[in-house]
């Protein structure tokens, strides 16, 4: 893709601002290490008041687009990390003049544009242990680029602004409450690289389609429309779909087919693994003694987040018998939807599970 069009820009920051949202507990988690940990929840407010300003506005220029959401940021966020944030967009915005599209080269004097203006406002320059850390590395990889592929250029500008973010562990903090910790913020990245790179690394992954999962359905014989029902579902939400049976209303062992869909996951054949049977929870129990596997029975919403988000389940139970299809398919999207994070503090828990796991098997 040569050109980002203004219709282009406008869905892909709302989905970059979903994708921050997300982020909300990660980011305040990170933040909590050096600073006052609400860098989590300042950024998903600033996701919020974007998603509100270009979801209910009929923009059609693109530096609009920008500014607006640059806007939406300032007044939702408030305070330097506002005016910061802010900048990132407003600076694409203002290079892009009044044009009908960007090119890769026109997107990177604007990201030219906002490192100057965030250096103008902070004061701070790359090494320290800011946002610029990562933002700076990215608006280095536009300018330097010989490709004109948006996706090809933001592959790389988001492993620049990862290796950017790694590289905050080693700089002492100059600026917020960080600063005073001396050489107690070493070891810890910088939660406002961190975001940048979220923010690129989002833009990445909506330009070139978003990243299909690949979702493995099984049932025995008393959960077939059921699981069938789901995988339908599934497709309808764009997922990748593989049926692993069972296909009659013939007796058939669970376990069998709990087995085969865990080491499935287990072999990354598929991403995620949902099983169906009268409870849900034979399914769960036989998955589960799988070594490597995390089935959750499914019964209500939060359940159907935290799964994911707390526990890193790979597998999704449910049960025909005592569950409605309708609900059940509500807690199917949620589960699907959501994603574990590395480095929060459920990460440890899921670490001492897995280290028991293996120490039984020695």
């Amino acid at each position: 893709m040569e050109r980002l069009t203004s219709e282009k820009a406008k869905a892909m920051l709302i989905f970059t601002a979903e994708e921050l949202i997300k982020k909300e507990e990660y980011l305040g988690d990170i933040d909590r290490a050096i600073g006052d940990g609400d860098h989590g929840i300042g950024m998903s407010n600033g996701a919020k008041a974007i998603c509100d300003v270009l979801q209910n506005d009929s923009i059609t220029d693109i530096d609009q687009v920008f500014k607006k959401a640059g806007m939406a940021m300032m007044e939702s966020m408030g305070g330097a990390s506002g005016v910061i944030f802010s900048s990132l967009f407003l600076g694409v915005g203002k290079a892009a003049g009044k044009k009908e599209d960007l090119s890769v080269e026109e997107f990177g004097a604007g990201l030219r544009e906002a490192v100057a203006m965030i250096q103008k406002r902070g004061k701070a320059q790359l090494g320290d242990k800011t946002m610029l850390d990562s933002l700076i590395p990215v608006a280095d990889v536009f300018q330097k680029t010989q490709s004109v592929d948006f996706l090809e250029v933001l592959e790389e500008a988001v492993q620049a602004a990862y290796e950017g973010v790694e590289k905050t562990k080693k700089y002492l903090a100059k600026f917020g409450r960080a600063k005073f910790l001396g050489e107690r913020s070493l070891d810890k990245q910088d939660a406002g690289a961190t975001s940048v790179a979220i923010i690129f690394e989002a833009m990445h992954e909506y330009l070139k389609g978003g990243i299909m999962m690949k979702v493995g359905f099984g049932a025995d014989e008393n959960a077939v429309e059921f699981k069938n029902t789901l995988k339908e579902y599934a497709e309808e939400l764009g997922y990748e779909v593989v049926d692993f049976g069972y296909y009659s209303d013939s007796p058939v062992d669970y376990p069998a087919i709990a087995f085969e869909v865990a080491k499935a996951v287990k072999s990354e054949t598929i991403d995620r693994g949902i099983l169906c049977c009268g409870t849900g929870i034979g399914m769960a129990i036989a998955a589960n003694k799988v070594p490597g596997i995390r089935a959750a029975q499914l019964t209500d919403i939060y359940s159907a987040e935290r799964a994911q988000l707390s526990n890193n389940a790979q597998i999704a139970t449910f049960g025909a018998f005592v569950q409605g299809i309708d609900s059940a398919k509500l807690l199917l999207e949620e589960y699907l939807s959501q994603s574990f994070e590395a480095g929060t503090r459920s990460e440890r828990k899921i670490n001492q599970i897995m280290d028991y796991e293996k120490n039984l098997a020695k």
